[in-house]
């Protein structure tokens, strides 16, 4: 759901996109064609629901905070009570909005006193999406952007605008870590002012050189460097997901101990909340006016008493979140249980 730059679009499609504010929340054509299909594919769950079960993905929420969640982690959340069917759509998605704002509240009082309270939830007022803690302990790691070097190492290996992606027309990559991964590449191919760059990399144990000056990685840079390499795609990485394409021989205690030392370096930071800074953009950039000069702004829409007309795609963007709620509490609650 999420727009990732540096995964969806290249440098030079972004500047033919043309100027934008510092408040800009980045799309792209990827981008919105991803959003696309996603509003299509809840329709047509949302159909199906209704067609086999007599169902609305509604009621599959309800079914997650007022039983499952009692059921498995003796959660007793106060009740969300969803419009009826039989109402207007845009009353329907009203509701959706106030619903998830007692979510939010509840799920901050959950934090805060492990129980919801309903006379502490009626003086709490809506958190801010970004504060919403974690039950976890450093569960999205992020580069440190107080640490020069790791932000000129992400801009050497993975930028397109790099200046060690070249040598010559028969050895060239998309990233420099494209072109020693399908190359065999000595230091000495590279031109003087180049090879200031490889030394910084191999000042910093990033890539190593043999007696040749062959450029190689060992096992251990390789790890970091493709764990860097995600953080650089998608601007965070999960503590707690092992992502199989950094090893298939390693599992999740050594990319975490991995993820460990490069805290300890100063190279990474980490952040215990609900949702990752990439998320709380993209919710904000659908529910809010405040933070992005292109924001949808759903949330203002349909809250300040404005005169709306009926608008499904609107109805299905707040279902979705409220999904993505799900998702997210539920993993907190599983993996805080294991």
């Amino acid at each position: 759901m999420c727009s990732f730059p540096n995964l969806e679009s290249s440098t030079l499609m972004r500047t033919l996109s043309g100027v934008h504010t510092k408040k800009n929340y980045e799309t792209s054509f990827y981008f919105s064609n991803k959003n696309s299909l996603m509003l299509l594919s809840f329709k047509v769950y949302q159909d199906k629901l209704k067609e086999l079960l007599n169902l609305r993905i509604e009621e599959l929420i309800v079914y997650f905070f007022s039983n499952y969640s009692k059921e498995y982690f003796f959660i007793d959340w106060l009740s969300l009570d969803f419009a009826s069917k039989s109402e207007k759509v845009h009353i329907q998605t009203k509701n959706l909005f106030t619903l998830e704002e007692q979510i939010r509240k509840q799920w901050k009082l959950y934090i805060d006193e492990n129980e919801i309270d309903k006379e502490l939830f009626e003086l709490e007022a809506t958190p801010r999406l970004n504060s919403l803690k974690s039950l976890l302990d450093r569960k999205y790691i992020y580069v440190n952007d107080k640490n020069v070097n790791i932000k000129r190492i992400m801009y050497l290996l993975f930028s397109d605008q790099s200046h060690i992606t070249y040598i010559n027309e028969e050895l060239k990559g998309n990233d420099f870590v494209q072109l020693i991964v399908n190359n065999k590449i000595k230091k000495t191919d590279f031109r003087s002012y180049q090879q200031l760059n490889i030394d910084f990399l191999i000042d910093n144990d990033v890539i190593s050189v043999d007696k040749e000056e062959t450029i190689f990685t060992t096992e251990k840079q390789l790890f970091r460097i493709l764990i860097i390499s995600n953080i650089y795609k998608y601007g965070v990485i999960h503590y707690y997901h092992w992502n199989q394409k950094l090893s298939i021989k390693k599992g999740i205690e050594y990319q975490q101990q991995e993820i460990d030392e490069m805290i300890e370096e100063g190279l990474l930071i980490y952040e215990n909340t609900l949702f990752a800074k990439p998320e709380v953009d993209y919710l904000n950039y659908i529910l809010n006016n405040s933070e992005f000069d292109n924001s949808l702004g759903l949330r203002n829409k349909y809250s300040h008493g404005s005169i709306v007309e009926e608008n499904e795609t609107d109805y299905f963007y707040t279902l979705i979140i409220l999904v993505v709620y799900v998702i997210k509490i539920n993993e907190e609650l599983v993996l805080n249980e294991e």
